[in-house]
């Protein structure tokens, strides 16, 4: 679309724009230039830019001296690989004079997904995490862990997608050729980030597009969001760790689990909340009595609640084993975070008292029961 010439004491070099940030900075080590596009001006390397298009002699005219090449290699790229709701209009707008600088091209870019912006869709995937341990095998961590760290995984989340010039939006694709046309005339962003629901942190992708999708096109969503969790995104994601104060954190948007799925806003909410939707018979009073073993202690418990507070309790020190009253494991835990359990009836009731204990909304203190 544009080339551009640069210039460094007597060293030249030229790319054609828009081009990915690892060859552009390339070219300025070439020129030993040691320093990062965000970091170089127009004016420091004297940039000299030509175009044959229409599209990108306007918007050459908006470049000046003092803009750095990075923002002028995202302005170009903005405007070629644009979503195809909004390519027309974007260019529309740079050639009829909207558009005074570069960074009006990343605002008008924004105000159009805004204004095109007709649906919005999250979809919700399990998270997993891992450190290393003192042989450097890559060891599980508790749910708690995971939400200690929030924030800093939030955070390389959001560096992690800026490394790539494109949105992740562009790379979206099926093999069904009707499905894939219908998605792309209609997507506009895709962005990958996290939800605490409950006690729980779950990966989020947040997606909008000009209208809603089909059944199909969400079907076809997911199974692309899962793929990008297992072999792309997440695949590199997962291999940079997050320096914490328990070590280096790597954080796994996928796992090879039979539960794991990705789930919409309104699918979570009946998996969360499944009595304001539906109230299937219960069969919690099919194990009267359990025996819970944890921190070298065991005890009998006779009601979901005891259950919820011997979890708590002992789940604070070690991880929990649960039993039927023959030995047959009931209920696994890591620490207070329930890990397998036997009977999903008995886990919708569980969860009902374990989570205000895990939110610290209820006191957890254990009575009645035969230690």
């Amino acid at each position: 679309m544009i080339k551009m010439t640069i210039y460094h004491g007597e060293e030249v070099q030229q790319r054609d724009l828009p081009c990915d940030f690892l060859s552009l900075r390339m070219s300025l080590y070439q020129m030993n230039l040691m320093r990062h596009p965000d970091e170089v001006s127009v004016r420091d390397v004297q940039a000299e830019f030509t175009s044959t298009d229409p599209i990108g002699q306007k918007l050459i005219s908006l470049i000046r001296p003092g803009d750095l090449l990075s923002d002028v290699d995202v302005a170009i790229h903005q405007l070629k690989a644009a979503p195809q709701a909004i390519q027309e209009a974007l260019r529309q707008k740079l050639m009829d004079g909207s558009f005074e600088t570069i960074e009006d091209i990343h605002i008008g870019r924004d105000q159009l997904l805004e204004e095109k912006c007709g649906f919005r869709q999250l979809y919700y995937f399990p998270l997993a995490c891992s450190i290393p341990d003192e042989d450097g095998n890559l060891e599980e961590v508790s749910p708690y862990i995971l939400s200690q760290y929030s924030e800093q995984i939030q955070d390389a989340i959001e560096a992690d997608q800026k490394r790539d010039i494109d949105t992740m939006a562009m790379y979206f694709w099926t093999h069904d050729q009707k499905v894939n046309d219908s998605i792309r005339s209609k997507l506009l962003t895709c962005e990958w980030g996290l939800a605490s629901i409950g006690p729980s942190l779950y990966g989020r992708v947040e997606v909008t597009a000009t209208e809603p999708f089909t059944e199909k096109e969400v079907r076809a969503m997911k199974e692309w969001i899962s793929g990008q969790n297992s072999d792309g995104l997440g695949e590199g994601f997962e291999q940079r760790p997050i320096e914490t104060e328990d070590g280096d954190l790597y954080v796994h948007f996928w796992n090879s689990g039979n539960d794991y799925h990705i789930t919409t806003d309104d699918e979570i909410e009946r998996e969360l909340h499944p009595e304001q939707f539906e109230t299937p018979p219960k069969r919690v009073n099919t194990h009267p009595t359990l025996l819970g073993v944890g921190c070298g202690e065991a005890a009998e418990l006779h009601s979901v609640q005891e259950v919820a507070q011997f979890i708590y309790e002992k789940g604070q020190h070690s991880d929990v084993l649960i039993t039927k009253e023959d030995g047959t494991p009931f209920i696994t835990t890591f620490g207070i975070f329930i890990d397998k359990i036997a009977d999903m009836d008995y886990r919708e009731e569980l969860l009902k008292e374990l989570v205000p204990l895990q939110m610290g909304e209820q006191d957890g203190g254990m009575s009645g029961m035969s230690m």
